[in-house]
Parts: C-alpha cells; sequence; structure tokens
C-alpha cells in the first residue's frame, strides 16, 4: 500500500503538464506518445561472488564466475506526455512505466564439472522525465537527442537459477531486506522517427548488494559481487507519436484521425 501512495504521489505530480496538454489544441507542441521496447543487461565480465555455493549431488562446492557474455533480454511499456516549445528545438516529456528487467551471471565449479546460472529480475513502475533537443527541428524527422532521469519503484523482486543438476528452475522471491524498493537512474538517449535507443545507469541496483545472512560459514553476504556494470541497461524500441506528425505519413492514421476530429 506504501508504494501504491507513492506511485500516485509521482502522477499527481504530473497534473500541471496534463493542463497545459489541455489549454493547446495544437498536437504538434502538446501530446502523448506510446513506447514499447526491448530492456537488456550485458555483462562480458562478471566478479566472482566468494560467497557463493552449490548445493550439488556431491555436496556443496564453491563456484567462480565464468568469464563469457550474460545477456538477459526484458520488456518496457509506456505512455508519455510531451511539452514541445513553440521553436520545435527542445521539449519536456513526462511519463509512465513498466518494466521487467534484471541481470544474470553463469558460475561454474573449480573444475568445470558443474555450471549455475544466477538470474535476478526486478517488475518495476518507472515514471521518467526527460529533455528533447534538436539544434534544427524535432518535429520534421522525430529526430533528438534525449537526457533524464528516472524513478524506479521495484514491486517485485524474483531469482531464477538453472544448473547442470537441476531440472527446470529454482525461483524465489527475494524478501524485503533482499532489494531496494526504490532505484533511480540517468539516461541518454536518440530518437529517429519511430524508433530510440537509451543507455541509462542506475544508481544502485535493485538488489542489496549489503544484504547479511548467517550460514554454516558464518555472516555472508550473498550478493556482494554486484557492480556498476550490472547498472547499465540498454533500451531499443518503437515511440509512436499520437499527433498530426504520425498522420502526415500514413493515410490510414489519417482517416481514423477525421473520424474522431470534429468538423469546424
Amino acid at each position: 500500500m506504501r508504494y501504491l501512495k507513492i506511485v500516485i504521489f509521482l502522477i499527481i505530480l504530473q497534473i500541471p503538464a496534463l493542463s497545459l496538454l489541455a489549454q493547446d489544441d495544437n498536437s504538434e507542441y502538446r501530446y502523448m506518445a506510446v513506447k514499447f521496447g526491448v530492456v537488456g543487461n550485458v555483462l562480458p565480465f562478471p566478479n566472482t561472488n566468494t560467497n557463493l555455493l552449490a548445493h550439488t549431488p556431491l555436496g556443496d562446492m564453491a563456484l567462480v564466475a565464468r568469464r563469457v557474455l550474460n545477456v538477459t533480454p526484458g520488456g518496457a511499456f509506456s505512455i508519455h506526455y510531451h511539452i514541445d516549445a513553440k521553436s520545435n528545438r527542445f521539449g519536456i516529456v513526462l511519463g509512465a512505466q513498466l518494466q521487467n528487467f534484471g541481470y544474470s551471471i553463469q558460475y561454474m565449479s573449480k573444475d568445470s564439472n558443474f555450471y549455475v546460472t544466477d538470474a535476478f529480475r526486478s517488475t518495476s513502475i518507472v515514471i521518467p522525465f526527460y529533455i528533447k533537443y534538436n539544434p534544427r527541428d524535432i518535429f520534421i524527422n522525430q529526430g533528438y537527442m534525449t537526457v533524464g532521469f528516472k524513478q524506479y519503484i521495484n514491486l517485485s523482486v524474483v531469482e531464477y537459477q538453472s544448473g547442470t543438476w537441476i531440472q527446470g528452475y529454482n525461483i524465489k522471491s527475494l524478501s524485503q531486506a533482499q532489494v531496494h524498493r526504490l532505484t533511480s537512474s540517468f539516461f541518454l538517449g536518440f530518437n529517429y522517427y519511430v524508433y530510440y535507443f537509451d543507455i541509462e545507469y542506475t544508481l544502485r541496483n535493485f538488489v542489496n548488494k549489503d544484504f547479511k545472512t548467517m550460514t554454516d560459514e558464518g555472516v555472508v553476504r550473498p550478493f556482494s559481487n554486484i557492480d556498476y556494470r550490472m547498472n547499465i541497461y540498454f533500451t531499443f524500441g518503437v515511440n509512436i507519436p499520437i499527433n498530426r506528425w504520425t498522420t502526415m505519413r500514413n493515410w490510414t492514421a489519417e482517416k481514423i484521425r477525421r473520424m474522431f476530429t470534429p468538423v469546424r
């Protein structure tokens, strides 16, 4: 319930932008857009977790990280409100986003007989705010650079573990102490026509690397191998503006627009 209140509060903060949207019926400068894309984390050289033990048929054994490429795809869907300057050189954007993303690491035993893949995924509500800019025109080709900030509310974090001796996956939801419910990030991006690309750095991972637990070997930090590379994400997707730019380039879209546009 506490996180739902935070979501409602962040949405209320966007009311001034919505009021500006209602004051101007020129959709070139005030409009909505729908975005969806693939979110990925690419981790080429993970750190080894010295606290990780594998429970194998031969007993517990220490694992070391494999020096391989770890790619973890996810997805994002969002709705954005654009408020553009009449000069068509810059604008500000507010949005609401649902995202599922994460990272993974592959481990192996020191004798290379056993392998484990450890993956973490978060389902999150995201509130993005960013500025877009093009020194010439942001409208003609929808071409512009973006720089902005995102506030994450991580609703659910799940660990998926698979191994050479495991049938399917071992799935475990992380506890309150094991995760950061609120995280933030900065991102840079580029949009051209209906395509966009973002690179994002989160200020801290959604998994709490300082979490400690007691085992037979003493106090350990099972997520201590998290480093900055697990905080870097790439997003590639489609951005569809709901304004006259779209209908100018598609007759079907223009006919649909005319169905809902009153005759003056």
